[in-house]
């Protein structure tokens, strides 16, 4: 009998321990639901997508966008005319001579090699390293190769018919 009694203590003292996890456990998972609350003003705030925009280039494949003529008007989205040069695309895009244009921001650090300090702009080089445009530059492209430059506001309206 002393063996069946050791058993029945063995067995008694497995399932005191098994009871006494099973309130622990339990007592944890109550106790995370109800004081540990999520920030719900992360999930709650719009977040931002990071896309590629195929209407942006950079200077570097501006010229290989596999259309045999296009446009690209390149200015800085931090200069004080930034807001003036993307409505002057917009009547563009919207006007019935559109043909399709690609932005290029000159504040982007890949393009800030390109940018002119001072008199130095040149449009008119078939050597993208020699190129440096100034605050707004629109050029013409056909069949990759730069045929006509435009640097001031009523110059590029005149081209695009937009004056």
């Amino acid at each position: 009998m002393s063996v069946n009694n050791e058993e029945v203590k063995t067995i008694k003292q497995f399932i005191t321990t098994l009871i006494i996890l099973i309130i622990i456990v339990l007592g944890i998972y109550l106790f995370t639901k109800f004081f540990v609350t999520k920030d719900t003003a992360s999930d709650t705030s719009e977040t931002e997508v990071d896309y590629i925009n195929p209407e942006m280039a950079i200077v570097g494949t501006m010229l290989n966008k596999g259309k045999d003529t296009y446009y690209v008007i390149l200015y800085s989205t931090e200069d004080e005319n930034a807001a003036t040069y993307a409505s002057l695309l917009n009547k563009y895009t919207s006007s019935d001579d559109y043909i399709t244009t690609y932005r290029v921001d000159l504040s982007n650090p890949m393009n800030s090699k390109y940018v002119a300090t001072g008199s130095d702009v040149n449009t008119e080089s078939d050597v993208l390293s020699e190129l440096k445009f100034g605050k707004i530059t629109v050029l013409e492209i056909k069949d990759g190769k730069i045929t006509d430059s435009f640097e001031t506001v009523e110059s590029i309206e005149k081209e695009w018919n937009l004056s």
